[in-house]
Order: C-alpha cells, then sequence, then structure tokens
C-alpha cells in the first residue's frame, strides 16, 4: 500500500518511502510552478514573458535535501531521502493543498520538511523543523542543500547567489546584458 487519504485534513498521506515509481506533486502560482516528489526532489520553474516557463532549479538526485549528522557519533543521513538505505523508524509525505510536507524519525530525530508556493511570489519556500524525540541531550547539525540554476539565458556568466539580509535567505539573479525582463 501507498498511502492513503485523510479527509478531515484535506491531505493525501505517503506512507511507503520506496514505492515503484516517484508520486509527484505541484504547488504553484500565477508565476512559479514547483513540481515536487515524495522525497522532495523535482524541477521549479519561472513564468517570464511570453507565457512560457523556464526552469529555474534543476532536477538532480541532489535537489531539495536536508542532511542530518550527530556530531557526537559522527554518524549523517538525508531526513528527506536517506541515500546510505537505512530504513527510518517513521517516514510519511503529506500532499495538501498549497504544500508538501516530509515527515521523517532516525534514531529519535524526528524532522518536518515543509515546501510551499507562497500566493503572490515567485519564491518556493522551506520550512524545517527538528525535534529530539528522545530522552538525551543531543548535538546535531543541520544543513539544506539544493542546486539552483538561476540562469534564464544562454549565458551561464551571468547568473549569481547571495544570503540576502533583508529577504533572510538566499536571492538568485541572472544579471544579463540586454536582457528583456527583470
Amino acid at each position: 500500500m501507498v498511502g492513503y487519504f485523510d479527509n478531515k485534513n484535506k491531505e493525501y498521506i505517503i506512507t511507503d518511502m520506496r514505492p515503484r515509481r516517484p508520486l509527484e506533486n505541484y504547488l504553484w502560482n500565477e508565476e512559479f510552478l514547483s513540481n515536487v516528489n515524495h522525497f522532495g526532489f523535482g524541477e521549479s520553474f519561472l513564468r517570464l514573458p511570453g507565457n512560457s516557463r523556464r526552469q529555474l532549479f534543476t532536477e538532480t538526485e541532489a535537489t531539495r535535501l536536508v542532511y542530518i549528522k550527530d556530531c557526537d557519533t559522527k554518524e549523517f543521513y538525508d531526513a528527506n531521502r536517506n541515500y546510505q538505505n537505512k530504513d527510518f523508524d517513521n517516514y510519511n509525505c503529506c500532499v495538501g493543498i498549497g504544500y508538501h510536507k516530509i515527515t521523517s524519525e532516525y534514531k529519535n530525530i524526528k524532522t518536518e520538511f515543509v515546501i510551499t508556493v507562497p500566493a503572490k511570489a515567485n519564491a518556493e519556500l522551506w520550512q524545517i523543523k527538528v525535534i529530539n524525540t528522545g530522552e538525551s541531550k543531543r548535538d546535531l547539525s543541520v544543513v539544506s542543500y539544493s542546486r539552483p540554476d538561476a540562469n534564464v539565458t544562454q549565458h551561464w556568466a551571468y547568473g549569481h547567489a547571495d544570503f540576502e539580509e533583508d529577504l533572510g535567505g538566499l536571492y538568485f539573479c541572472h544579471d544579463a546584458f540586454n536582457v528583456d525582463h527583470d
């Protein structure tokens, strides 16, 4: 069984971490679209003039990852897609209206990774919550990772990113010569 419908919360809950094929969800507004599978992988697109969509994030096996490292034992794993194939103690993926939430628990560390696309923004937002469900104190390192491709022309050298204090996050831009859009 892959999952079930939760009519009360209007969600589909994916309970099988390894279904026969990726299960996909689409989050969007009028300007931005994110394709997200049950691990959180997939492409995101930004609408540009002319009603076409351009790829903003590339689809690779390394998109939208949350790494957890126990600083005492030096053990690490990927909270939304365990590449080391260690079975999680608990795993589910809630596909809701306007959001996608991947929950996993491994060795008393519960991680909730929520992906949303705001109603009026050219953005994809991530919220990562890490909860120690055990009795002992833990020293953890949490790192999120994505591989953005903010290129909107054929000139790769013009794309760059930086941390933007006012936004409280990363800002990707493409400053090509004579481009007819922001």
